[in-house]
């Protein structure tokens, strides 16, 4: 037993993290070109017109992750090698990833981005495959149909008022 357990611990294996530090982005529209892509989240840049961003490095793109400064738009990608473009942003999220190779069924070596006048673009990275950071933050689209919703104004309320009526109504619901 003590055998296996000391085996078992010299055995621990990590996934590889997405590396970011490969990549070039290139920005053009904007007022500030450079801050796109400086890594500060405080920086932020807009576009009065079209704004273009092309991203590529010496690995090839499994994601992109675009941190917004404003609520945004509808934003193109762009394959430039197989001209296949795909609409992002559904969802106006603020911090938006993209699974590039999910997206387009492959890892390209460059993408063109492509957003609307009036993009304010705070930070823009691309990965590569393995898993990502922990600063990156992939956000679900939210429900069709709520069937409840709950606010409440501090953070103790929805134990000291509602504390019975969420447990009473996730049994409810399972028993249907």
């Amino acid at each position: 037993f003590l055998c296996i357990c000391g085996l078992s611990q010299g055995m621990t294996v990590y996934a590889k993290e997405a590396d970011y530090e490969n990549f070039i982005v290139e920005a053009e529209g904007f007022k500030n070109n450079q801050s796109v892509a400086d890594g500060n989240r405080a920086t932020y840049s807009s576009c009065a017109e079209t704004g273009l961003v092309t991203v590529s490095g010496t690995d090839r793109i499994a994601g992109i992750y675009v941190e917004f400064d404003r609520v945004p738009t509808e934003w193109t990608l762009i394959n430039p090698a197989t001209g296949i473009s795909m609409s992002c942003g559904k969802y106006s999220f603020l911090h938006e990833y993209v699974d590039v190779k999910a997206l387009l069924g492959e890892c390209p070596g460059s993408l063109i981005l492509q957003f609307e006048g009036g993009t304010v673009i705070a930070d823009i990275y691309a990965f590569g495959e393995g898993e990502l950071p922990a600063m990156v933050q992939v956000w679900t689209p939210p429900c069709e149909q709520a069937d409840l919703l709950l606010l409440t104004s501090h953070s103790d309320d929805e134990q000291l008022f509602f504390s019975g009526v969420l447990p009473y109504y996730a049994g409810e619901r399972k028993r249907s």
